[in-house]
């Protein structure tokens, strides 16, 4: 095994001075030399390292080492600083603020401590640094050693940051949309706008999950972009959804979201403007355009209608008119005469549904009177019982006025008789019809939508607790021959005619249901205001049939018809 020795040798001499022997010590240096190549080697580290090292007494705290780095930094010569403590380049330390700073090495508390200040420069500059010290011992001498970062861009990077941080926060708290940022699934910050909006307190938020203020039926679609976005991926930058504050309230808002860094991971910054009014004058829009279109559709479909009800009623008449000619020459006890009345029967039963067609195509001729509307359905209430049946509860409200329109009170019959068999066929066995009046002013808003004159409404309410109306079915429940009834049991034209009525006579009528939870017919007719005495008159009818030998002209462009009346008018004796 080699080693490192240290050889001292000395002459022993004799009497006469001439050397006579040698005297050899030699000590083994092999850890002294591997110590001292450490040393040199840390100390070629220390001097090249850019940060400044320094190793100070810690009794009088004067330097006993410092690299070249803290002479580079600091501007002092190495003579300089070995006459300096650490207390003379840290002016915001006195001697007592930096030995209580030291007390924790001292009493073996604290194996070592970190702290950030500020140097002084020998030509009275300053800059920022971050100091990790701890104590050592030095050939059995306690020291303190200390590494030095200068953290001077660090400082000016979160200054920058800081600046940047409050110039945000003064734009966030001024804007009218709100701001809020989120990550790992939870707010951390937002705005006062965002407090308004949501009526939640900053605090509140910052312990909600982000989606937690978000609609149900929103949910999915805003957790799928957001995580996207919190985890630096991309996502749709702005679409809409709603938001429900801390009062309940629905509110619709426009999202434009961005994936930002905060604390060195990704976040989520969103802005939110509310858009709850822009949807609703969407959706008003929306209605007005449907009304529209549904009001253009049933004047075709009126006009359609009343053409084809006029055609037939003309062939009606033909029939009708023969089968009374016929059954004047049949004798009473012939059997054909049974099948002549079965034909006429048949025939007046289609002449009602053409009238029904007529009435809903506006072409029907309406005997209109001032009418009082609770004593019309009154009247009725009796019928009614007896047509929905036993098993159905029929309940009558009036309103506590007095409610006049203008109308053919057959109408309002009409109206009723309808609305309560559909009523009474949606009803599974065992229900309830409710039908009540009231008195209700219709703003120009409604009106607009109605295309009705603003004003005082008298409103017939027929409600039921039936099978109800799905939303598909409730857009065709108005056009002609439209029934979800089985074959035999409906016509179609009993919603038809009492849209046409209610047309007819300046009102509107509105439909609220859902499937499973009944259904409510709202009838609006304009109330009468005049103040002065109608006329009413009353007909008969049954016209009296009278004989004669006048003669006759007859103009009718059907000629099937003008042969009918030609020949009826020669049976009573008429020159034709």
């Amino acid at each position: 095994t080699l080693a490192d020795l240290s050889v001292h040798v000395k002459f022993l001499r004799d009497e006469a001075g001439n050397p006579n022997a040698i005297i050899g010590i030699s000590r083994d240096i092999t850890e002294q030399k591997k110590r001292l190549k450490e040393i040199q080697r840390y100390k070629l580290i220390f001097e090249q390292s850019i940060n400044e090292i320094y190793i100070f007494d810690a009794k009088t705290l004067m330097f006993t080492y410092v690299n070249q780095a803290s002479i580079n930094d600091l501007g002092y010569s190495l003579e300089e600083l070995q006459r300096m403590t650490p207390v003379d380049i840290k002016p915001e330390f006195t001697l007592q603020q930096f030995n209580e700073l030291l007390s924790p090495l001292r009493e073996g508390t604290e194996k070592s401590i970190v702290f950030e200040t500020v140097h002084k420069r020998k030509d009275g500059s300053t800059y920022a640094v971050e100091v990790h010290l701890q104590l050592v011992t030095i050939d059995g001498e306690e020291h303190f050693a200390a590494i030095i970062l200068d953290i001077s861009e660090r400082k000016r990077i979160e200054k920058s940051l800081d600046e940047s941080e409050e110039k945000f926060r003064v734009l966030a708290k001024s804007t009218p949309m709100g701001i809020m940022l989120y990550q790992d699934d939870k707010w951390i910050y937002a705005n006062p706008a965002a407090e308004a909006l949501l009526k939640y307190s900053e605090q509140e938020l910052c312990s909600m999950n982000f989606w937690d203020v978000v609609h149900p039926d929103d949910k999915a679609i805003v957790i799928e972009r957001g995580s996207k976005r919190q985890k630096g991926e991309d996502a749709t930058v702005g679409y809409e959804f709603r938001v429900i504050s801390k009062s309940g309230m629905i509110k619709w808002v426009l999202l434009y979201g961005a994936t930002v860094m905060y604390k060195g991971r990704p976040a989520g910054l969103i802005s939110v403007l509310d858009i709850t009014e822009r949807k609703k004058i969407e959706e008003e829009r929306r209605k007005l355009q449907e009304q529209l279109m549904q009001s253009q559709k049933m004047e075709s479909i009126g006009t359609l209608a009343g053409g084809v009800a006029h055609e037939f009623n003309n062939m009606l008449n033909i029939i009708s008119g023969h089968a009374e000619l016929a059954l004047l020459n049949i004798p009473q006890e012939n059997d054909a005469r049974k099948d002549i009345e079965e034909i006429k029967k048949a025939a007046q039963r289609s002449a009602e549904i053409t009238k029904k067609l007529l009435t809903f195509a506006r072409k029907q001729e309406e005997k209109s009177s001032i009418v009082n509307v609770n004593s019309a359905i009154d009247s009725m209430i009796g019928m009614l019982k007896r047509l929905i049946g036993e098993n159905i509860q029929l309940v009558w409200q009036p309103a506590n006025r007095e409610l006049s329109v203008q109308i053919d009170e057959v109408s309002i019959d009409q109206i009723l008789v309808n609305l309560s068999v559909n009523a009474r066929d949606a009803i599974d066995k065992q229900g309830t019809i409710t039908i009540s009046t009231h008195s209700v002013s219709i703003k120009d808003e409604v009106a607009l939508q109605h295309n009705v004159l603003p004003g005082e409404y008298a409103l017939i309410q027929v409600t039921d607790n039936g099978i109800g109306i799905d939303e598909e079915t409730q857009k065709l429940i108005f056009d002609p021959f439209f029934t979800t009834k089985e074959v035999g049991k409906g016509t179609g034209l009993g919603l038809s005619t009492v849209y046409g009525i209610v047309k007819n006579n300046g009102g509107f009528i509105e439909v609220q249901s859902e499937k499973g939870e009944g259904t409510t017919f709202k009838i609006y007719l304009p109330v009468f205001m005049e103040r002065r005495e109608f006329a009413q008159y009353h007909e008969n009818a049954i016209q009296k049939l009278f004989h004669g030998t006048e003669t006759i002209l007859i103009v009718e462009d059907e000629v099937s018809i003008l042969k009918m009346i030609k020949r009826m008018l020669e049976i009573l004796g008429y020159t034709v």
